[in-house]
């Protein structure tokens, strides 16, 4: 089962990359395997997590394993907001 969070970052991607939404489970894979996300790409879902969420994520501090999977990045999402990690 999904959190909020998680199905927030499918449309995220969907809408940002042209992911297909529904086929995006916690395991699958992102970094090297969605050929939008090349580094015009992270910019871009950086860009639209930052607006989403109402975060600041400062180049360089996202740990480098969060943009594997979506479930590593829901991680990522759910420690930055639950004041976990990062500023």
């Amino acid at each position: 089962m999904m959190t909020t969070i998680g199905l927030t970052l499918r449309q995220i991607l969907a809408d940002t990359l042209g992911v297909e939404a529904a086929r995006l489970e916690p395991a699958s894979p992102l970094l090297g395997a969605v050929p939008a996300l090349d580094s015009l790409g992270q910019l871009a879902l950086l860009q639209a997590l930052e607006d989403r969420f109402g975060l600041l994520i400062e180049p360089g501090e996202m740990p480098a394993g969060s943009l594997a999977t979506l479930g590593s990045l829901e991680n990522y999402l759910c420690a930055r907001l639950c004041g976990w990690g990062g500023t």
